[in-house]
C-alpha cells in the first residue's frame, strides 16, 4: 500500500489526527495535511495525467499515418 493511501486510511477510517499520522512517518502535521489534500485532489480528477507525463499525440503525422 502506498504511503498516501495508508495515510488517507489512517485519517479517514482510523480517525487519527494529523499529528499522530505525522509521528508514524516522521513528518509534520502540516506536511501530512498537504499530502492528504494532494491525494484527495487527484482522487477527484482521476482522468488527468500525472504531472510530468504527456498524453499520446493525436496528430496523424506523429503516428505514421
Amino acid at each position: 500500500m502506498t504511503r498516501e493511501r495508508e495515510m488517507l486510511r489512517l485519517r479517514e477510517v482510523d480517525h487519527l489526527t494529523l499529528r499522530e499520522i505525522g509521528e508514524r512517518y516522521d513528518l509534520t502535521a502540516e506536511r501530512v495535511r498537504q499530502i492528504l489534500n494532494q491525494c484527495r485532489r487527484r482522487m477527484r480528477q482521476p482522468d488527468r495525467p500525472a504531472a510530468g507525463r504527456s498524453l499520446p499525440s493525436r496528430n496523424p503525422r506523429d503516428i505514421g499515418e
